[in-house]
């Protein structure tokens, strides 16, 4: 399904030890990663410069999706005023 959560600590350690400089691996009790197909995405480094545009790549499809949201929390409300936002721009 995803990757192990020991994997998962491993690559954004460093972020974490950037952000939070009090941060040791000593300090972790438990790890637990709970996977799930209906989460929200996660944005990588540099996203606001790859967001992708709403006309879609084949003529006469468009797409309003979660990741036009950013940087937006990630939730369901945000989507639909997303969504509210672009037909009013597109259709009027």
């Amino acid at each position: 399904m995803g990757k192990p959560a020991r994997v998962l600590l491993d690559t954004h350690r460093p972020s974490l030890e950037q952000v939070f400089s009090e941060f040791h691996l000593n300090d972790i009790l438990r790890l637990y990663c709970f996977h799930d197909h209906h989460s929200s995405p996660l944005y990588n480094l540099g996203f606001a410069e790859r967001i992708p545009p709403y006309h879609g790549w084949l003529e006469g499809i468009d797409i309003c999706g979660m990741t036009q949201v950013y940087p937006e929390d990630r939730s369901m409300n945000y989507c639909i005023t997303n969504a509210r936002h672009y037909a009013r721009e597109r259709y009027g």
